[in-house]
């Protein structure tokens, strides 16, 4: 029995420790395994998707200044305007009436002389009482009877007028102040023919 009883003891001895180095085992690979899920990673940056970009707003349409111009009607025009809006009344009386003067007879007059009358009178009510123009009615109704007469007249220069159409030319630009634009036309025309 010694040895036989010796062999069991020690087998049992190991069978008791089996266990233990079982349970040893899982501890340390529960152990590992908590490290390797908790430890810090290596910081790669992650590649980060994009935002989705908005779609491209249309471009800005921006509102350009019209092109300079090289007809100082215009520009003269295009002052009275300015000053107008910003309220200078008596700075675009004075160009309004300069303009319609120095530029009757040219197109861009033709194409703005209502709305010239129209700011003459305006830019007259607006102005200080010391600086209202008093005759300025009276000076309106006599351009604006050059003005008919010029509608009338201005077709005869476009042919070969009669003599009479000549004489009435003559008469109405006598009637013309000095610095009246459609002097320039009429001497125009009858320098050329």
């Amino acid at each position: 029995m010694g040895l036989a009883h010796f062999e069991l003891m020690q087998m049992a001895d190991r069978i008791k420790i089996f266990p233990l180095v079982a349970l040893a085992v899982v501890v340390v690979m529960g152990l590992v395994l908590y490290w390797v899920a908790t430890r810090p990673r290596e910081t790669k940056p992650d590649p980060v998707p994009e935002a989705p970009r908005p779609p491209a707003a249309p471009p800005k349409r921006t509102v350009e200044a019209p092109p300079p111009t090289t007809d100082p009607g215009q520009k003269i025009l295009d002052g009275a305007e300015g000053a107008f809006t910003k309220k200078m009344f008596p700075t675009a009386l004075m160009f309004y009436k300069d303009f319609e003067l120095r530029y009757a007879g040219s197109e861009v007059y033709d194409r703005n002389i209502t709305l010239v009358w129209e700011r003459i009178h305006t830019s007259n009510a607006q102005c200080p009482p010391q600086q209202q123009e008093a005759d300025l009615p009276a000076y309106l109704d006599k351009r604006r009877k050059l003005a008919d007469e010029w509608k009338r007249l201005k077709p005869l220069m476009t042919v070969p007028p009669p003599a009479e159409a000549k004489a009435e030319l003559e008469k109405f630009m006598e009637s013309l102040p000095p610095m009246d634009g459609r002097r320039r036309i009429i001497d125009a025309w009858r320098e050329s023919k």
